[in-house]
């Protein structure tokens, strides 16, 4: 344990704290460290709403550049929902309307696992969207996927209407 005065005349100790490296050195935090330690900033923002049982993860208007970038964020959502009990997370609402949607088969086949990964954690499963065409794809991930009630929806209230009806 090191010790050392600070500006104030306080004393101040450290306890087997070591610098962090700096970039290009070997130890030094990747872009792929930032990006899954910050994914709720970058990407996502995860809200519980215990009061629904439910789970609300908005997207941001940033977009997803690489697969890695999309693996990490969801790597993240996996660690934000083992915060939640159980039963106060039975529905997912998803609100997409911050970003621009994607089709392209690369990511599609990207995004596939990870999307029946996620949305085998909840009963049922609400995309709010801003577009018929967003709404039309979710449709499609909806009969492909077929596992859990998933619904597409332009409105952020009837969305969360149809997750918590009895």
């Amino acid at each position: 344990m090191g010790g050392g005065y600070s500006r104030r005349g306080l004393k101040r100790y450290t306890i087997g704290i070591r610098p962090r490296p700096s970039a290009g050195e070997a130890g030094a935090p990747t872009d792929r460290d930032r990006v899954a330690a910050r994914g709720g900033a970058a990407f996502h923002q995860f809200t519980p709403l215990i009061e629904h049982s439910a789970i609300l993860l908005e997207r941001t208007d940033r977009r997803y550049a690489t697969r890695e970038e999309l693996i990490d964020a969801f790597a993240w959502i996996d660690g934000q929902l083992a915060l939640v009990a159980a039963p106060d997370r039975r529905f997912l609402l998803v609100d997409t309307r911050a970003t621009t949607g994607r089709n392209d088969p690369q990511f599609e086949q990207a995004m596939a696992p990870l999307r029946r990964q996620l949305q085998a954690n909840f009963e049922r499963v609400a995309v709010v969207l801003r577009s018929t065409i967003g709404r039309m794809q979710v449709e499609r991930y909806a009969r492909d996927d077929g596992d859990v009630p998933l619904r597409a929806f332009t409105s952020y209230e009837e969305a969360l209407g149809w997750l918590t009806k009895s």
